[in-house]
């Protein structure tokens, strides 16, 4: 069984709460925050050592949909499925893609993501926000929240190029 990062963080997080709760009804008071921090540090800095340290018992992928701790360039007329950017930034061009294309979903988290796009061809972007921003090609932007975009050329029930953006802790830039 493959375990992912974030559920070992986090199940391990609230395991520490819960022992922490404990100890502190005994007396003992113990710096949780300052060793998760600590930890967190130390995984940051090994896997920035040893990129794929924890791919086979985290689930950390490098299949090109994500980015950790690093910087990608992805473009091309076949883009499709989800891209996620994590401690890291990418530039992402769908310039090439063609309407009908099956849905885009892009996921930045503690990350920056800028996006190229192509205004003459039909778009609906979805941007979704939470602590982060997504910043629109018509100046809107959703800071906390959901907003919608669709270039002039988007008609409801043709072809369209379909576009998710969701940022967490982190900003994608659709220009």
């Amino acid at each position: 069984m493959k375990m992912h990062v974030w559920s070992l963080f986090w199940g391990v997080f609230f395991i520490l709460i819960g022992i922490s709760i404990m100890l502190k009804a005994f007396g003992i008071i113990l710096p949780l925050f300052r060793i998760l921090f600590a930890a967190f540090v130390i995984f940051i800095g090994i896997s920035i050592l040893f990129p794929g340290a924890f791919k086979k018992c985290c689930g950390i992928s490098q299949s090109g949909r994500e980015t950790m701790f690093s910087e990608s360039n992805i473009e091309g007329n076949n883009i499709s499925g989800e891209y996620s950017t994590i401690f890291g930034s990418s530039n992402i061009d769908l310039t090439q893609i063609t309407p009908g294309s099956p849905k885009i979903e892009l996921n930045a988290v503690f990350a920056g993501i800028k996006v190229k796009i192509d205004r003459s061809k039909p778009y609906r972007i979805k941007g979704n926000a939470a602590f982060g921003g997504v910043m629109l090609p018509n100046g809107n932007t959703a800071a906390f929240g959901t907003t919608v975009y669709q270039t002039d050329s988007y008609k409801e029930g043709s072809p369209a190029i379909e576009v998710e953006a969701n940022a967490v802790f982190g900003g994608i830039e659709i220009r």
